[in-house]
């Protein structure tokens, strides 16, 4: 008989909530959880260790952020910048010690957990401000429901191209035929949302996505099982396209933007940004606003050299290489955290991450902690 210790699974349990709460981005709800948390497990955690390789880790994010809020803190643009600081921090220094003392399977749950955290997270936002006002709110503009405070779209449509990706990798790879209902009744929403948003990005990463799963071994019943999902899902559109006027003109838009391609302003940003980078080794460049009124490149290594030079983003460039060398070097290409960590990076390429969504970053480093630890029971 197999007996189950109750304490234990209580003590878990509440560590994969205190996860999906730090995805929600609501501090005063997360920060209660892990101090409990912690105080229930302070004997075990100091006895946990830290790994060379986490530390190295560790190390080149702390060097990341550490110089944007003392050398850039006067370019942060940025309300309360201590507010993002004190979240970073916290997420590297406490919940990445907590995060690599736990076993592998634990933390790929975990790191799901807070994925889903923000994912729901994007798709209340989305969701609230498609009933508050359909016209108003969508692409460039959204509300926030938690704060009734108006945002940028981008983000919250990045969030949901990260969530949307994991549900991907579940319906490929998942064996719970329940479960995977679910997740396909969850990745069509986001599809909706995607379309309400607008973002070029958000289907840029689904569509990559779809070709490294693909590369993963498909076989013959997986790829006419894609096709039929794919071909249902094209019926589905065609009909809402062809019989509703409001979702068409939504479709329209997402069309249109991508008709723009390279002659986008972000690709004229990153030229612009790539120029000044040379000249400012110590950060203080700016954004051309006569390319478009924005502060920022949306592009982590660019806005990092913005607000404090050459070392963050070197110190981020290493970080992002020890985690593929790594990738490489213990056989995880294929693995779920891989396929996370990697279409993440894709995702900072494209987001306002330091002054913005910062959890993306924080994607990175907990699935390269999970990347370059070596194998452990």
């Amino acid at each position: 008989m197999i007996k189950i210790d109750i304490r234990s699974f209580k003590i878990n349990f509440f560590l994969y909530v205190a996860f999906f709460a730090l995805g929600l981005n609501k501090i005063s709800f997360y920060l209660p959880i892990f101090t409990i948390w912690i105080f229930f497990t302070a004997n075990k955690l100091l006895n946990g260790g830290i790994s060379k390789n986490f530390a190295l880790l560790s190390s080149l994010f702390l060097i990341t952020i550490v110089p944007i809020f003392s050398f850039g803190f006067n370019r942060l643009k940025l309300d309360n910048p201590y507010l993002n600081f004190s979240a970073i921090m916290f997420s590297l220094i406490v919940v990445g010690y907590i995060f690599q003392v736990q076993n592998r399977q634990r933390q790929i749950k975990l790191l799901i957990c807070f994925i889903f955290g923000m994912g729901f997270e994007a798709l209340i936002i989305t969701i609230y401000s498609f009933f508050t006002d359909p016209i108003i709110y969508g692409y460039g503009l959204l509300i926030d429901p938690f704060t009734k405070i108006e945002i940028n779209s981008p983000s919250v449509s990045n969030s949901l191209a990260i969530f949307s990706t994991v549900l991907l990798f579940f319906l490929f790879k998942g064996s719970n035929k329940k479960i995977k209902l679910v997740v396909l009744v969850l990745f069509l929403t986001c599809l909706v949302s995607g379309v309400f948003l607008g973002g070029r990005t958000f289907f840029i990463i689904i569509f990559l996505s779809l070709l490294l799963l693909i590369s993963y071994d498909l076989t013959l019943f997986q790829f006419l099982k894609l096709l039929s999902f794919f071909m249902i899902f094209t019926i589905c559109l065609l009909y809402l396209f062809n019989n509703s006027d409001f979702f068409s003109l939504y479709v329209e838009f997402s069309l249109t933007r991508f008709e723009k391609g390279l002659e986008s302003t972000r690709s004229r940003h990153y030229a612009h940004g790539m120029e000044q980078l040379l000249y400012y080794p110590f950060g203080g460049f700016e954004v051309d606003t006569s390319i478009e009124k924005t502060y920022w490149f949306h592009n982590v290594f660019l806005d990092n050299a913005r607000l404090a030079g050459w070392i963050p983003s070197i110190s981020l460039f290493f970080a992002i290489l020890f985690i593929f060398i790594s990738s490489f070097k213990y056989k995880r290409l294929k693995s779920l955290s891989f396929f996370i960590f990697f279409i993440t990076f894709l995702i900072l390429q494209q987001d306002v991450v330091i002054e913005g969504n910062y959890r993306s970053l924080i994607i990175v480093y907990l699935s390269g902690v999970l990347l370059v630890s070596r194998n452990k029971k």
